[in-house]
């Protein structure tokens, strides 16, 4: 197969590729018309995608939301779990969903760091250590979420 030869590159050309390539970076992503759809969430906004079928147990229900999709639970050798959550919110919603889920999961905030495009925020209680790290996307209304719990006694 013969690949025709590629004419000159205009400017006229490069801004209509330019913003091709803006419009599909936004497309999908419902700024400004509401949540984004949490079927297509990861896909639109560069988020994780859902690995089968998560087993939520070892999550308090606080820790997934109304508009949030679980994402893949991994339980490690020492004990405790980590959870990664897509949910159609912004990095600053998310957040503060989180701060109150925690309270709400049984776990003090012990430290918390806002920094707009992301967030972390520490937490323990009698038998666990923990974080929840908020990350934003390519999509103004979408936002990841890593979870991590230790038990206390696994740490040694």
């Amino acid at each position: 197969m013969k690949v025709p030869p590629r004419g000159p590159r205009t400017g006229s050309r490069r801004v209509a590729v330019a913003l091709a390539i803006a419009a599909s970076l936004g497309a999908g992503c419902g700024e400004g018309e509401g949540a984004v759809e949490l079927a297509s969430m990861a896909v639109d906004c560069g988020l994780r995608p859902v690995k089968g079928t998560p087993d939520r147990s070892d999550l308090p229900p606080a820790f997934l939301p109304e508009g949030s999709q679980l994402v893949d639970v991994h339980r490690p050798r020492i004990g405790g779990m980590s959870a990664v959550v897509n949910l159609a919110h912004s990095v600053e919603e998310t957040f503060t969903m989180y701060e109150k889920a925690a309270e709400r999961a049984g776990f003090e905030v012990t430290a918390v760091d806002f920094e707009g495009f992301e967030g972390e925020i520490w937490l323990r209680n009698r038998k666990e250590l923990g974080s929840i790290v908020v990350r934003g996307s390519a999509c103004e209304d979408a936002s990841g979420v890593i979870i991590s719990v230790v038990s206390k006694k696994d740490l040694g």
